[in-house]
């Protein structure tokens, strides 16, 4: 009995090792390439990440994955995705560019100092 344990729990840790990690990425994507069935960028955003995705509860996956809508300075999005999604995004004519997640590095701990603030 204990044995069977043991192996059911060995079984489910390498199902989820195997499963793809999400990492999160910004997506410059080329605002001309968005077709005009769709409004907004966001609706064409949303769908572009639905086509990347193999399960059946797509609603819950999309909003997980879709964390931002870019439509002023540049057209994308950030979201999270696996490898593979990102290598099948990267395949679209409307993509430009992506971005890895990464955090900036403080350059003052005085910063009411610096603006003159008390």
């Amino acid at each position: 009995m204990i044995s069977l344990l043991v192996f059911t729990i060995l079984q489910i840790n390498n199902a989820v090792s195997n499963a793809e990690e999400s990492q999160t990425y910004i997506i410059h994507m080329d605002r001309f390439h968005k077709p005009k069935s769709f409004e907004t960028h966001e609706a064409w955003h949303r769908s572009t990440l639905t086509s990347l995705m193999s399960s059946s509860s797509l609603e819950d996956q999309e909003n997980e994955m879709l964390l931002y809508s870019y439509n002023h300075v540049m057209h994308g999005f950030s979201a999270r995705l696996t490898a593979s999604q990102l290598s099948e995004l990267e395949k679209s004519p409307a993509h430009i560019a992506t971005y890895p997640e990464s955090f900036g590095k403080l350059f003052t701990t005085h910063s009411s100092k610096f603006l003159g603030l008390r």
